[in-house]
């Protein structure tokens, strides 16, 4: 069904069997069948995770799993982007979601701007269980990019890709990434 040509999905997960987004079931089969290629890195799974991405290759032979332990969210996306062979990369979270017509968009916005070498996003934030604490929030950070440019992620935390060490020149997508938590409640339980 490759709807995004040339374009790999790259992604970090842990314990994703159960995410607010629906889990890692549901993040590989809404974004898997659409790309070109897939590498989703697994940072140390207990839960499940790892043994459901296996089981996932079987179904989808454009999808590599990797272990690699987690050593900050920037070096490990780095993993995940390191052997990317197609010219685009797209990187999402298990606990994010892109609807089917978002990936067509993201074609035709790189077909119409073929200068650009990245797209950054707003993120949609919903709370499944404090529905009247879902925002708009703006994200200037690229998450579709050309592998092409030596583009790397150089923070273990709130990691940003960045051209040889400066920011990303990038376009502004009218996709919106969809993230989904857990709501504050749920976080404020945890501290």
């Amino acid at each position: 069904m490759n709807i995004l040509r040339d374009t790999t999905l790259c992604a970090i997960v842990r314990d994703e069997i159960i995410n607010p987004a629906g889990g890692i079931r549901d993040f590989v089969e809404s974004t898997v069948p659409f790309m070109e290629k897939a590498i989703i890195v697994d940072t140390g799974s207990i839960d499940g995770t790892r043994q459901y991405l296996e089981d996932a290759k079987k179904r989808y032979a454009h999808l590599d799993v990797l272990d690699h332990p987690f050593e900050g969210y920037g070096p490990s996306r780095n993993v995940s982007i390191r052997d990317v062979t197609t010219d685009w990369i797209l990187v999402l979270d298990a606990d994010e979601r892109l609807m089917f017509s978002d990936f067509e968009e993201l074609g035709k916005e790189r077909e119409l701007s073929p200068e650009a070498i990245a797209f950054s996003f707003d993120f949609l934030t919903v709370s499944l269980i404090d529905v009247k604490e879902r925002l708009d929030i703006s994200g200037n950070n690229p998450r579709f990019f050309s592998s092409r440019k030596n583009i790397f992620y150089d923070d273990l935390v709130f990691e940003v890709p960045s051209l040889r060490g400066d920011p990303v020149p990038r376009e502004k997508s009218k996709v919106q990434i969809k993230h989904f938590t857990s709501g504050n409640r749920i976080l404020k339980s945890k501290d």
